[in-house]
């Protein structure tokens, strides 16, 4: 039986239990900020951890050296050590008997009117550090990169309240599903159901009451004082690229994943040329694929939505109802009786008539009733009853192209996007994804090992290197895998087993 090298444990461990770890900063004033930060659930290598604060985002060359014990400042004028471009700020070490239950720090000497970069790398007691780091910010550049003004981005979501809020800082509180805002003194619950658009501010707004500005595509809330931005994430990005949407934020199934492809990988007895970074990227790759290409990847759902009086535009990104997964609308239904409003509207004069015909000293039984519904739906293609809508999933807006009179409650029905954490435990989906992503693996680790074709030095003679195998097999598992969902084997919806039906 071969024996594991305690070293490629280590570093498997401390890279899953440093991606753990959540980063936040927060600006406390104009030449102030606090940075905090979460510990591990699990920590059986973490031992420390050191953060870097930077004035441009952190890069390669701002990775920590092992076996190196750097010095902290919380003065950014004045730094201790540095790594490249990054200032040291934070140094913590279990090793030399530091504090490691410290999880905030208030950091002086910042310049005001400038946007500062973070990051946070977990170390082992040898001094062993996660290179990436987890950042206050998007990882990929692609993400940090691409401009456009056509999203206000999502609302952050947490557990617990961030430390140092200020006046008006909102929060999903996914454990209590509230939303939630700092006034000052408190953290209340804020009005996120129905959130208020157009170009002009409502005159007597109320504290915790959102608007979306639809002139200038921003979501702001009322603090008590002033109508202020509210700190989403990720505005910009177009929907399709959201972090926030497709995951509840955990991290144990792809923990649970990247351990099964790491196994199918060779590891431990054999250590390959592949990190986390690699295995995150072909799970990405089989989510998006499977998204692409499956309906099991999404939920026919629906969804209680009010109306508002003279209000026609909606934004629909509320995590409390669960608006903000919607990929799709396929129709509005209104709950009221064969689409009709008694009380007014433009149909009024049309329901009024209608129900004194229907109701005067009649006896109603389940012919009346299936009669009432065949009715109900001609006189809504007559009096345009349903209501016509445009629904734009990249900046969430949904337009219902009609007048509404008054308040009236309807039922969405939409097309919700299943979240990975989902996906990777569905009976009818999870092996597809792991077959995926264990290609795409055999593909990059082929690509890599495919520069070494003529082969390696070593003991007994030259080493062959399989690059080539490898992306041979790549491919045949990838056309195994598209068969599998041209045939119906994988991706149908759920119901009773993995079935379908194809005529013709």
């Amino acid at each position: 039986m071969a024996t594991i090298p305690m070293f490629e444990q280590t570093t498997h461990e401390l890279w899953s239990e440093a991606r753990q770890i959540d980063l936040n900063l927060v600006r406390t004033g104009p030449t102030t900020l606090t940075i905090s930060w979460t510990l591990p659930p699990t920590q059986n290598v973490y031992n420390g951890e050191i953060i870097l604060l930077s004035e441009k985002p952190l890069d390669t060359s701002c990775f920590p050296s092992d076996g190196v014990k750097y010095l902290p400042s919380t003065d950014f004028s004045v730094p201790a050590d540095s790594i490249s471009h990054a200032h040291v700020v934070v140094a913590l070490y279990g090793a030399f008997n530091d504090d490691l239950t410290q999880v905030s720090v208030n950091v002086t000497g910042v310049q005001p009117d400038t946007i500062y970069y973070a990051s946070i790398n977990a170390c082992s007691n040898v001094l062993q550090y996660y290179p990436v780091g987890v950042q206050s910010y998007p990882i990929e550049s692609s993400r940090i990169e691409r401009k456009s003004d056509n999203f206000t981005g999502y609302l952050p979501n947490a557990s617990t309240p961030p430390l140092a809020p200020t006046l008006g800082q909102v929060y999903y509180d996914h454990s209590a599903n509230v939303v939630q805002m700092w006034n000052g003194a408190s953290w209340i619950q804020a009005n996120s159901s129905v959130v208020l658009t157009g170009t002009t501010y409502p005159t007597t707004p109320t504290v915790g009451q959102f608007f979306y500005q639809s002139a200038a595509n921003t979501l702001d809330i009322w603090n008590g004082v002033a109508w202020v931005k509210a700190n989403t994430v990720e505005s910009g990005t177009p929907m399709y690229d959201q972090v926030g949407v497709g995951t509840d934020g955990s991290y144990d199934e792809r923990i649970r994943l990247i351990n099964v492809l790491k196994h199918q990988m060779g590891w431990p007895s054999v250590c390959v040329e592949l990190n986390e970074e690699h295995f995150n990227i072909a799970i990405d790759n089989a989510l998006d694929e499977f998204r692409r290409r499956a309906d099991n990847a999404y939920q026919h759902r629906h969804a209680i939505f009010p109306l508002i009086n003279g209000q026609s535009l909606y934004y629909l990104n509320d995590p409390v109802v669960g608006t903000d997964r919607i990929v799709d609308i396929v129709k509005i239904h209104r709950v009221s009786t064969i689409g009709l409003n008694v009380m007014g509207g433009d149909n009024g004069i049309y329901s009024q008539i209608f129900y004194n015909q229907f109701f005067y000293g009649a006896m109603i039984d389940i012919l009346s009733i299936h009669l009432a519904h065949s009715m109900a739906e001609e006189f809504g293609r007559i009096f345009a009853g349903d209501l016509m809508f445009d629904w734009v999933e990249s900046t969430r807006e949904l337009h219902v192209l009609r007048k509404i009179y008054k308040d009236e409650k309807v039922v969405i029905e939409c097309v919700m996007e299943r979240t990975e954490q989902e996906l990777l435990v569905d009976r009818w989906a999870k092996q597809w994804l792991q077959s995926w992503a264990h290609a795409e693996l055999k593909e990059i680790l082929g690509m890599i090992r495919s520069k070494f074709a003529s082969g390696l030095p070593g003991a007994g003679g030259g080493l062959s290197l399989n690059g080539d195998t490898l992306i041979s097999e790549a491919r045949a598992d990838f056309e195994e895998c598209l068969r599998q969902i041209s045939d119906f084997e994988a991706g149908n919806g759920p119901g009773f087993g993995n079935s379908a039906f194809l005529i013709g």
